[in-house]
C-alpha cells in the first residue's frame, strides 16, 4: 500500500493544471463579457441616433416640405450623433402625407 506522502507526490502538477485552466476560462469570459457590451453599446447608440434624425427630417420636413432637406437634415444629425454610421440602401422613408420619417441606420460593432 502507498503512503499519504507518495499519494500527494503523483498529484503535485494537478493544481498547476487546474489553475491554468481556470485562468484560461476566466480570460474566455472576459474577451465575451467586452464583446457583448460593446455590442449592446453601439446598438443603443445606433438606435437614439436614428431616432433624433428622424425627429430633426420630420421638423425639417414640416418647416420647408422638401424631401431632400429633410434627408440632409437626418444625415448631418446621424453624422453628428454616431459618427461612421450609414443609413442603409432604404434607410430614409418619409410619408409626404403625413410628415412620419422613418430612419434606419447601421454600423459595424
Amino acid at each position: 500500500m502507498r503512503s499519504a506522502q507518495e499519494h500527494i507526490r503523483d498529484e503535485r502538477g494537478l493544481m498547476g493544471k487546474i489553475t491554468i485552466l481556470w485562468f484560461v476560462l476566466l480570460a474566455v469570459f472576459v474577451v465575451a463579457a467586452w464583446d457583448t457590451a460593446s455590442i449592446l453599446i453601439t446598438r443603443y447608440k445606433v438606435q437614439s441616433a436614428a431616432e433624433a434624425a428622424a425627429v430633426e427630417a420630420a421638423t425639417a420636413y414640416k418647416s420647408t416640405n422638401d424631401v431632400e432637406a429633410a434627408k440632409q437634415a437626418a444625415l448631418d444629425q446621424i453624422e453628428q450623433q454616431m459618427p461612421g454610421a450609414k443609413l442603409t440602401r432604404d434607410g430614409f422613408k418619409l410619408d409626404p402625407v403625413n410628415g412620419n420619417v422613418t430612419v434606419t441606420v447601421s454600423k459595424r460593432a
